[in-house]
């Protein structure tokens, strides 16, 4: 080690002023971000990296900077050990700190070193556990937190209990902007929400209706990211049983992210029916249906989604899946910009029900704006309708550029057959007249007629073609389950002899391949 010190001083970078190398090396702790699989793998606690500590290692002068930079021990993961936590509160000296404590759980000792420092909190994140509750349990009336800004209690499979009230108010915190609760007493202090930026609620115990709630969110000016879980039925309905009451809908002027997971149909629709969203908000929501309620998108949004979620106007991708008793509508701009995720899943699992396709391209039609859609994804299991309701759904695509659907050729009757409605002398000739590129991903079911899916597929391009209307790329990819591995080389001699060369005649590019399920 004595001998790499050596020899990294001899570079001009290491011999640069404090003040630069102070700034580098800010400026590097600040740009260490996970990666999305880091992050999947981490409890949700886990603050930053600190790799930037290797930067001690390049030259004891470089170590000697780092060792009297308070800025860069401010960060601080708490794990099982209180050796590192010492050292991270001494070297942080007067600066604002960042505590997270990573381990289920949190010590007696580690409480004990951390309550001298709780001025200079600038964001603290723990465990939903007995030892926890007791961080801030000496505040006095007059106590204040000024610095902390960020508040997260999370919850771990050991500690599920309900956790005691943590006298959240304005008075003992009041610049918190970022607030996340787990089974923690949510805030009576109004003014509280009124600061925030970022609220998360997890199964939280609430003594609010829900009209008082909406209103607390609509008079919070800076809300950007809203996050509810398994709450909208602890919020008292105000004497409304029904999905809508008729009371007016509030703006929440500022809400970039509403994410809604764990609810029954009935609370998710009573909740949406009183927000009204910004152009600019998404929406991401996973719902519990059941079989008297139905298992449709459109159930639990108002009769006009867009009237809620003026985003989905400039939706031009969408991806509809469909798989079990699953069905979900996804929907972004041309920019990539998520727009909504919204799903719908079993309350509890019905024996043999599985989310019908008709209802999923109904919901595509009446939720999104089908007359903007440039690509459109279709998969899942239960991709089968018939052809007068593939129709219906191609006849409202005048844009469409991209499709990828299963192998069901009612599809492409029901796209020869939109197409022949349509009028010449008013109109295109034919439905989706700028469709360009056409994948199809089939399962091992076709096999047994793969002849008529094929020929069904070629008439409809040859209709096409003749109104000058031509696929520029076709991407076929056939799969089979490993136990029928025999049929796979009988398959794809047919295809490649009797079906390929007519597809190469009518698109410019056939892009296929037949292989087992991954």
């Amino acid at each position: 080690m004595d001998l790499l010190y050596r020899w990294n001083s001899t570079f001009t970078i290491t011999q640069l002023p404090n003040e630069i190398l102070l700034l580098i090396f800010i400026c590097f702790s600040e740009g260490l971000v996970w990666s999305d699989d880091e992050r999947e793998n981490l409890p949700r606690s886990q603050l930053a990296k600190t790799g930037w500590m290797e930067l001690m290692l390049v030259c004891r002068r470089w170590r000697d900077v780092a060792l009297a930079t308070p800025l860069l021990w401010r960060t601080m993961n708490v794990g099982t050990t209180t050796d590192w936590f010492k050292l991270a509160l001494t070297r942080s000296s007067l600066a604002s700190i960042e505590v997270s404590f990573t381990s289920h759980d949190v010590s007696e000792e580690q409480v004990f070193l951390l309550k001298p420092h709780l001025h200079r909190l600038r964001r603290i994140c723990f465990p939903l556990a007995p030892i926890s509750a007791h961080i801030f349990s000496t505040m006095e009336d007059n106590t204040s937190y000024p610095a902390l800004e960020a508040m997260e209690v999370y919850k771990t499979g050991i500690h599920l209990q309900v956790s005691g009230d943590l006298r959240i108010t304005t008075k003992h915190f009041p610049h918190l902007q970022v607030l996340s609760l787990t089974r923690a007493v949510m805030p009576e202090d109004i003014s509280v929400y009124a600061r925030l930026r970022k609220l998360r609620l997890w199964d939280c115990p609430c003594r609010f209706s829900l009209n008082t709630f909406v209103q607390l969110l609509a008079s919070s000016p800076n809300l950007e990211s809203l996050e509810l879980d398994e709450i909208l039925g602890q919020l008292d309905d105000d004497g409304h049983g029904d999905r809508t009451s008729g009371q007016p809908a509030h703006l929440l002027p500022s809400l970039r992210s509403l994410r809604l997971d764990h609810h029954c149909l009935l609370h998710s629709a009573r909740f949406l029916s009183r927000i009204l969203l910004p152009p600019t908000a998404s929406l991401s929501i996973r719902t519990l249906g059941d079989i008297e309620q139905g298992y449709t998108l459109r159930s639990f949004l108002p009769s006009n989604p867009r009237d809620l979620l003026p985003g989905l106007a400039s939706v031009t991708r969408a991806t509809l899946f469909i798989t079990g008793g699953e069905m979900s509508l996804h929907g972004w701009t041309a920019q990539k910009r998520v727009v909504l995720q919204a799903s719908i899943h079993p309350l509890d699992d019905e024996d043999g029900w599985e989310a019908p396709l008709s209802e999923g391209l109904d919901d595509l039609l009446k939720i999104l704006c089908p007359a903007s859609l440039t690509h459109l994804t279709i998969n899942g299991k239960s991709v089968v309708a018939d052809p007068a309701e593939w129709a219906t759904l191609f006849s409202s695509l005048p844009t469409l550029a991209w499709l990828q659907i299963g192998a069901d050729d009612n599809a492409f009757v029901g796209l020869l057959m939109a197409s022949s409605r349509r009028k010449r002398s008013t109109d295109e000739s034919i439905a989706c007249s700028r469709l360009r590129r056409l994948a199809v991903k089939g399962d091992w079911f076709i096999y047994h007629n793969l002849d008529i899916f094929c020929d069904t597929l070629v008439e409809c391009l040859q209709y096409r073609a003749r109104r000058g209307s031509r696929l520029r790329v076709l991407q076929a990819q056939l799969i089979y389950d490993e136990y029928v591995e025999w049929e796979n080389t009988r398959t794809e001699a047919l295809f490649r002899r009797q079906h390929l060369p007519r597809l190469q005649r009518l698109v410019a590019e056939v892009r296929w391949v037949v292989g087992p399920r991954s």
